[in-house]
């Protein structure tokens, strides 16, 4: 009896199925699958709030300021913002400024008293009492000491209130009329603060200065003020001269800031009106 083996048939070569082995592409190359960024923070698309006081009293006339423009709060202390991308900042003179992140919830935002500007006010107060005595005082009895000390003061106050008017010009928000009014009222300041500063020369020194012959008489004051815009605006008639040194040196500095003032001022200005449009989108 003859045995017979039983032949098992083949298993078939194993074939690769390119199809079935995931792509491994490197990056760069076309098609390649893009790795997951991590998302930015999603803004809500309308946040209300409410400023008060730390007796929750509302403030009115805050300034909320957000992506370069300014919105004030009413009357009940309430503001609504559309569309924020970035911090609000909330601020009121005499209030500290308060920073926040736009949120979903309505904000309520509490500005807490600023301890400096109630300092700086009273300053203020002390200075312009002590102006008007000391003036009041040397029209009744004018004397050279009293003068000066007049004109001082004088010059200290204008000095503050243009720093004041530059700082609200300056600030964040879109130019409006009453940034450009601002903007003209300090080139004045600067021009009537430069005559003070002349008088104060003056009187230290009588001949500082020589003045034309004029048949109507006129106040020291008012001359040196119409040789301060002279000189600012660089018109320089020549029928004031100065001869002081000191004299010298503030007209030759006046003369210089009345060539760069208006240049910087209207950069500045523009430079505000550019990123107000930039982030308001028009």
């Amino acid at each position: 009896m003859t045995a017979t083996a039983l032949a098992t048939p083949e298993a078939p070569p194993a074939t690769t199925d390119a199809s079935a082995v995931p792509a491994t592409a490197t990056p760069g190359t076309p098609g390649a699958p893009v790795p997951p960024t991590a998302a930015g923070p999603t803004w809500p698309e309308r946040v209300t709030g409410r400023v008060v006081d730390g007796q929750r009293q509302p403030l009115a006339g805050a300034s909320v300021v957000v992506d370069g423009k300014e919105v004030r709060v009413g009357a009940d202390g309430t503001f609504t913002l559309a569309k924020p991308t970035g911090p609000i900042i909330v601020k009121l003179p005499g209030y500290e400024k308060a920073t926040l992140t736009p949120r979903h919830e309505p904000l309520e935002v509490v500005l807490r008293p600023q301890a400096i500007k109630a300092a700086y006010l009273t300053f203020y107060g002390v200075l312009v009492v002590a102006g008007l005595v000391t003036h009041w005082t040397y029209h009744d009895h004018p004397t050279v000491e009293l003068g000066r000390a007049d004109t001082a003061l004088s010059l200290t106050f204008t000095a503050i209130i243009t720093a004041l008017i530059l700082l609200e010009v300056f600030r964040a928000g879109p130019i409006t009329l009453y940034r450009i009014e601002g903007a003209v009222a300090a080139y004045l300041l600067v021009a009537y603060g430069w005559a003070l500063a002349y008088q104060l020369v003056d009187l230290s020194d009588p001949v500082a200065f020589t003045f034309p012959a004029t048949a109507a008489p006129q106040t020291l004051r008012f001359r040196l003020l119409y040789f301060s815009l002279t000189t600012l605006t660089s018109v320089g008639y020549g029928d004031i001269t100065p001869l002081h040194p000191i004299a010298r040196s503030l007209a030759a500095l006046e003369g210089m800031m009345g060539q760069l003032t208006p240049v910087l001022l209207l950069a500045r200005l523009v430079s505000l009106e550019l990123y107000h449009r930039q982030h308001d989108g028009g």
